[in-house]
């Protein structure tokens, strides 16, 4: 299962929706909870820096020591300085973390940006899965969160038994449904008369090769007891043909296998 959670908070109320599912995990695993804030240096005298890094280590450790006062996992409260998404892949490399949980939007529409920007970053940065967790702005929910439906995103460099592991870690928290959405970027093909034949032909060829590369991996979750399923896309935008999936599927959170293997 897994045993250290990071979650990254920038001290809005949309980043820390993701401490309701990465409550609910750790209860579930009996792991540690790590709230992580990192302090970006402004333009500012070094006095006023120090006030404004001293207020965001409290921040931190008050919202720590709510979520101790409700639960019975550990929780542990850090700030960090430099570049949001490599200070959080460096302090996840140190601590030996096993999972990432961040927020991006959700019900209203998931914006794009936000899984493009710093979840990309960290998630090209560390070995461990990262979790965008559904959220909307203004809307924290302290309650712990079962994920219930999973887009699991791959790309086609992942070792199937890697994704069946992490597949079945996810299938033990309350066996939610999944789908493992596997984008392409669109087949580079000659232009002769019949083009659009041939480039036709091409990305059926390419889908259906992916879709062969993943069966053995849902065959195996399947005969677990998980509900799998497969969506294979050819695009030249992964980030959005994922979040669509996911917005198509009403999922809780968007999976990816940390991509440092």
């Amino acid at each position: 299962m897994f045993h250290d959670i990071v979650v990254p908070l920038d001290g809005s109320s949309l980043a820390e929706c993701a401490i309701g599912p990465a409550g609910w995990i750790a209860t579930e695993c009996g792991a540690r909870l790590h709230l992580v804030r990192v302090h970006v240096r402004r333009d500012a005298a070094p006095a006023q820096d120090s006030v404004a890094r001293a207020a965001d280590a409290r921040y931190v450790h008050e919202l720590a020591g709510w979520i101790r006062e409700g639960s019975n996992h550990e929780t542990v409260d850090v700030v960090l300085d430099g570049s949001p998404a490599l200070a959080i892949a460096d302090y996840a490399d140190r601590v030996n973390a096993d999972l990432i949980v961040m927020t991006t939007h959700g019900r209203s529409g998931i914006e794009r940006r936000q899984f493009g920007s710093v979840a990309a970053v960290v998630a090209h940065h560390v070995a461990c899965p990262v979790i965008l967790a559904r959220g909307e702005p203004g809307e924290y929910v302290p309650r712990q969160v079962p994920l219930e439906r999973i887009v699991l995103a791959v790309d086609g460099t992942e070792r199937p038994e890697d994704v069946q592991t992490l597949a079945l870690r996810l299938g033990r928290l309350g066996h939610p449904s999944l789908r493992i959405v596997r984008t392409l970027t669109p087949a580079l093909v000659s232009q002769p008369a019949y083009a659009g034949a041939v480039e036709d032909r091409g990305e059926r060829e390419m889908v259906a090769a992916a879709e062969s590369h993943l069966c053995g991996s849902v065959a195996r979750l399947r005969a677990a007891g998980m509900r799998t399923e497969i969506l294979v896309t050819v695009t030249d935008d992964s980030p959005r043909a994922i979040l669509e999936a996911a917005e198509r599927d009403g999922a809780d959170a968007i999976v990816t296998l940390g991509q440092r293997r």
